[in-house]
């Protein structure tokens, strides 16, 4: 998973993934192993030159698109799991004894 942890996992991966599409080796390296999220801001993008700046936007779309897929299906399969929940009743707690040591 690299130095950046399971949080950024899908984002990272996907960028991993389509990586090669940048021609800029520098660029490639700077984006590759946890480097896309930490690099994600406005001002390193519009630092990037024309058509370089255009595939790594181009990537950046493609991988959010994913990571909003998986962050989608995970919420519902949790709705979906939720309704199987059995119903718990709380405890009176006059019926509780409590015993002092």
């Amino acid at each position: 998973m690299g130095a950046c942890g399971r949080d950024y996992f899908v984002l990272n991966a996907r960028v991993n993934a389509g990586v090669e599409t940048v021609n800029n080796s520098a660029i490639r390296a700077l984006l590759e192993d946890c480097g896309a999220y930490a690099r994600a801001s406005r001002a390193v993008i519009q630092s990037l030159p024309g058509v370089t700046k255009m595939v790594v936007v181009s990537l950046y779309i493609s991988s959010l698109r994913v990571t909003r897929i998986v962050a989608a299906s995970i919420s519902c399969v949790g709705f979906l799991l939720a309704t199987f929940e059995k119903r718990v009743d709380l405890v009176d707690m006059k019926k509780i004894s409590v015993h002092k040591h």
